[in-house]
């Protein structure tokens, strides 16, 4: 099949993107809820490192918590 370069070719073209797209779709759906886990923990910490200092110095007066 001489001349039909051009349309090989295309076809090497359209199966590699096929690939590529399912790769990002799996890369996209195992991303997302690390992702999400990452910024909870992130945001949790920042929580945690702003009400850590008010709970202590609630304890250095000697009051409780509660």
């Amino acid at each position: 099949e001489t001349g039909e370069l051009g349309n090989m070719l295309k076809r090497i073209a359209a199966f590699y993107q096929s690939i590529i797209e399912t790769f990002l779709k799996r890369f996209g759906i195992i991303f997302e809820p690390v992702m999400l886990i990452f910024m909870g923990v992130v945001i949790g910490t920042i929580v945690i490192a702003m009400f850590l200092p008010i709970f202590d110095l609630v304890t250095l007066r000697g009051g409780s918590v509660n």
